[in-house]
């Protein structure tokens, strides 16, 4: 009956009931987002099932901080309420009731770390959770930088709340979250750009500064590009700690593998290690990584210079490293350009144009194989690329010889063509003339 009442409803009434059904839709919605907000709650937010929560809202200044924050904490989120964390007990609105004898109050320092540890360290409460969360963070962290100074009784030391927050704490995963990729530079940085706070520790304050420069931080905090590495893939997070001289290698590697696998190869690393060098990071720099180019190895200006005369064997090495990268270099950038004038002219060049990029791989695995400091290595990697662009510049100049070619023989049949229209027309109008006598 009422689908049939709806059929047989007049248009004009059907439309403004959907208008109707529309805004008290929208104003419920609006209703509901302004309780949310007004309760110190995130719109999609938990209300956590605890009077300390519901009272803690209705204070002023920093004591209401925590409490307005909690409610997306992904604590709240999975149900976990202020007590599991501070003790006491949250089913009473009564203060004194509130801290009974489990109340723990605002934990500190060596505390906070105890009572995350308390569920982080218990794979079975974990489990039921995020399986996949490990739960050795807090072995990890006594061993690092920080839990060693913690525990040398340093209060200043970074703690979980350092990186991760409080009361308003996101997954990794989250953009907002203090610990996302594009943002744990700058969590790092709260403390290690604090030139005051790190007075006492004699290391440099500039590390964000120099690493949001470098093509590392370039690419992660402008480009958006977050497989580039921020301070944790080279420090690690829970057992942060510089990586040693030894360990510099191995840390570059787990990302450019092939550079220090050529490295580990090359007369540089046993010649690094006998000196107490970086590795890596003598040639590269580490917070300051520039973008790599040919420019490093030159041995009157590069990164060369720094320990080989132009005439060592070293610099020697280097001058003929770089001589084979600029041929080839050289080779592409004419090929290139050859290819792309007979392309424009309408030339088939797409089979040349195909294989020359086999020819700029192989001026890539040139360039990776200068970590190996042996010239022959280097030529052997570029001889492919300089086969192809030799090639290329041959089919480039074939194909613009043929387009000439062409170009002349049309000048050559339009000019005929010209000349034989010309004669035509002359034929006819003689042909007329005595055809009207």
């Amino acid at each position: 009956m009422r689908a049939s009442w709806r059929q047989g409803e007049p248009r004009g009434h059907r439309r403004r009931r959907t208008l109707v059904a529309r805004g008290l839709t929208l104003a419920a919605g609006m209703a509901f987002l302004a309780t949310s907000l007004a309760r110190g709650q995130a719109p999609g937010a938990v209300v956590p099932n605890s009077e300390c929560w519901k009272c803690h809202l209705e204070l002023e200044g920093d004591e209401r901080g925590p409490a307005h924050g909690f409610a997306e904490d992904i604590h709240a989120q999975n149900g976990l309420t202020c007590s599991d964390c501070h003790g006491g007990n949250p089913a009473t609105d009564d203060v004194e009731q509130a801290k009974d004898k489990t109340f723990r109050g605002v934990p500190r320092g060596k505390d906070v770390v105890a009572v995350c540890a308390r569920c982080h360290s218990d794979a079975a409460f974990m489990r039921r959770y995020n399986p996949a969360l490990p739960v050795d963070q807090a072995e990890k962290y006594a061993t690092s930088v920080h839990g060693q100074r913690l525990a040398g009784g340093d209060t200043k030391a970074a703690i979980c709340i350092s990186c991760h927050g409080v009361h308003g704490i996101l997954p990794a995963d989250r953009p907002r979250s203090l610990i996302y990729p594009r943002n744990l530079p700058a969590t790092c940085n709260h403390c290690h750009g604090d030139a005051a706070y790190m007075a006492p520790y004699g290391i440099p304050t500039d590390q964000f500064a120099k690493y949001r420069a470098s093509v590392h931080g370039v690419a992660l905090l402008t480009r958006g590009d977050l497989g580039a590495p921020a301070c944790n893939d080279c420090h690690g997070n829970h057992g942060a700690a510089p990586p040693g001289v030894e360990d510099l290698s191995r840390v570059c590697g787990l990302c450019h593998a092939l550079n220090a696998e050529l490295f580990a190869a090359g007369p540089h690393a046993a010649a690094f290690e006998a000196a107490d060098l970086p590795q890596c990071e003598a040639c590269h720099g580490n917070h300051a990584v520039a973008a790599t180019g040919d420019s490093l190895i030159d041995a009157r200006s590069g990164v060369c210079a720094t320990c080989h005369a132009v005439d060592d064997a070293g610099g020697l090495a280097a001058v003929a490293m770089r001589a084979t990268l600029d041929s080839l270099q050289l080779a592409y950038g004419q090929s290139v350009e050859l290819l792309g004038q007979a392309s424009q002219k309408g030339m088939e060049v797409g089979q040349a144009t195909f294989e020359l990029k086999e020819a700029r791989q192989s001026l890539i695995e040139a360039r990776t194989a200068t970590h190996t400091i042996t010239p022959a290595r280097v030529r052997a990697a570029a001889a492919k690329g300089r086969e192809i662009t030799g090639r290329a510049i041959q089919a480039g100049r074939r194909a613009l010889a043929d387009y000439q070619f062409r170009r002349r023989g049309l000048g050559v049949a339009t000019l005929a063509l010209s000349l034989f229209a010309v004669v035509l027309y002359l034929r006819i109008r003689r042909t007329d003339a005595k055809s009207s006598t």
